[in-house]
């Protein structure tokens, strides 16, 4: 799975690099895999590739 966020704020860019470097490290079976990050300045877009889980989304799982 791909996470986009288009992000102009530098600020906001720093949170989701940190994001990335936190999900990465952590090994738990329910927390998601981070695997990889890229950061496309010049169209302000942040690419984070995530471990594909097949199921429910979060929010549907929780409304039921």
């Amino acid at each position: 799975m791909v996470k986009v966020s288009r992000e102009a704020d530098d600020e906001k860019r720093m949170a989701h690099k940190k994001e990335f470097e936190i999900t990465k490290s952590l090994n738990h079976p329910n927390i998601i895999k981070s695997i990889e990050f890229f950061d496309n300045g010049p169209l302000d877009e942040i690419h984070q590739v995530m471990e594909f889980v097949d199921g429910l989304e979060v929010l549907d799982a929780i409304t039921e």
